[in-house]
């Protein structure tokens, strides 16, 4: 299996979770309720501590008002508290007010701004704050791109229990980015943040020892971690457990587990997901034969530019199943997937190909006009669903 490409982003510390208790009265009570999800009682808590200047019950106020937790959600007065907590020093607040500058978010965004309180919170040990510092320098945001900088503060944040550098560290070593590469280092690596909870490692170390890359090869072990993962509800660990049950990695093949998985992944919109419910109900894999349904699920997957949905929905309408047949649908889902992906071109080429053979020129115009409208950004249903109301071409 080939991974999924995994997105970087800076990351937020979650307040009083993270922290080690203080003899402040309110604190013990707000720790309390935010840990058991009451998060009025832990409100009530906080309130007076952070107007009292406490930047601990700042940040977590601050938190709480940025997600609406027990409180409507009010982003400028998060980035108040948060700026108060970041000036009187606290380093998860200055991670956190860092984020908000990287991302833009409820003021102007300021990379320069963002890196400065990245290094306030590196500078104190805080493992948000030495991660989304390794990870400006790795990204060159708000200064120039410098792998031995990203290398050496995701290093640290990794000894400070940060989930998501490890999995950066393994992303770097099984690439070679920045450093030699070193499936056996990028293993470890996935190792640690995989038993730290990320879901994203243990997707990546699944693949590693699904395919014997860096470790020795082990289909049980593959397993384990692709469902450690999808039970988190990570969309590509769910299409590679589907995939498992599909092929009996680490498991006894079972049709009905793997369409059960892609269709997890399916409803969070993710397109491979789609793509394989899709799949599934045309063969009648794990999930009674429905062509509609196909249909339905080969739909969203084209919308969201899947090459091979956007030719097999074609290969739909050029037969007439689960769907009304129009040949000018069909010849323009073709031409659009062979655009999406040139690996397949060929494929979805010769099929438009055929199609056109058959057509006269009156249709095939038409046919044509409905590519170029399937092509404007975000129109690909829209113009198909337009087209599909107006009489046939003869």
């Amino acid at each position: 299996m080939s991974p999924t490409p995994f997105t970087v982003a800076f990351v937020l510390a979650i307040g009083l979770l993270s922290v080690a208790p203080r003899a402040v009265a309110g604190l013990p009570e707000a720790r309390s309720a935010f840990a058991k999800g009451d998060f009025a009682t832990a409100r009530l808590e906080l309130e007076p501590l952070a107007r009292k200047g406490n930047p601990e019950a700042m940040n977590t106020l601050a938190l709480m008002l940025e997600k609406g937790m027990g409180t409507p959600q009010n982003l400028p007065q998060a980035i108040q508290w948060y700026r108060q907590a970041a000036n009187k020093g606290d380093a998860e607040a200055q991670s956190n007010l860092g984020v908000k500058y990287a991302r833009g978010q409820g003021l102007t965004k300021d990379l320069a701004e963002s890196l400065k309180w990245f290094r306030l919170s590196a500078q104190q040990n805080h493992p948000a704050g030495s991660y989304n510092l390794g990870l400006a320098f790795e990204m060159g945001s708000g200064v120039e791109p410098d792998m031995e900088q990203a290398l050496k503060w995701y290093g640290l944040a990794a000894q400070q229990g940060s989930v998501e550098a490890p999995t950066s560290l393994g992303l770097l070593y099984e690439r070679g980015v920045g450093v030699k590469q070193d499936l056996v280092e990028a293993a470890k690596w996935y190792r640690l943040a995989a038993d730290r909870g990320s879901p994203v490692a243990q997707n990546y170390l699944g693949l590693m020892y699904e395919d014997g890359a860096g470790v020795p090869k082990d289909p049980q072990a593959a397993y384990k971690w692709y469902r450690l993962a999808a039970e988190q509800g990570y969309a590509a660990a769910q299409i590679n457990l589907g995939a498992a049950y599909v092929n009996g990695v680490g498991i006894a093949v079972n049709p009905q587990e793997a369409f059960a998985w892609y269709q997890r992944a399916a409803e969070q919109g993710d397109v491979n997901g789609q793509y394989n419910v899709a799949v599934a109900y045309v063969r009648g894999f794990g999930v009674a034969h429905d062509p509609k349904e196909a249909a339905k699920w080969y739909r969203l997957a084209a919308e969201n530019g899947h090459a091979s949905a956007q030719n097999n929905l074609g290969g739909l309408y050029a037969s007439g199943r689960g769907v009304d047949a129009n040949r000018a649908i069909a010849y323009a889902l073709y031409s659009v997937s062979a655009m999406s992906d040139p690996a397949r071109e060929n494929k979805a080429v010769a099929n438009r190909n055929g199609l056109a053979s058959a057509m006269p020129p009156v249709e095939l115009e038409q046919a044509r006009a409905l590519v170029r409208d399937m092509l404007k950004p975000g129109n690909l249903l829209k113009a198909l669903d337009a087209f599909a109301e107006k009489p046939l071409a003869h």
